[in-house]
């Protein structure tokens, strides 16, 4: 990230700039949110996940007036 701003030094405007390192921070973000969406013991995508793809495909149908159907499957339980 690059920051910079107008700084007084001895009665001169000079740019003080400022560059940070946030490789960091943007992969904890990606981390945190593969977990938030996917089962941890899996790593399949959750009903989170699951909910947001399907309220955009409907969206996406109704804007183009498509039609779209939703197959869900319990094996035992699992979900």
């Amino acid at each position: 990230m690059l920051s910079a701003e107008l700084i007084n030094i001895g009665g001169e405007q000079c740019v003080l700039r400022m560059l940070s390192d946030i490789t960091e921070e943007k992969k904890a973000e990606r981390v945190i949110d593969y977990l938030a969406h996917h089962d941890a013991l899996t790593g399949l995508p959750n009903r989170l996940l699951a909910r947001d793809r399907a309220q955009q495909m409907i969206a996406a149908a109704k804007r183009d007036g498509h039609k779209i159907a939703l197959l869900f499957m319990d094996l035992d339980n699992f979900k």
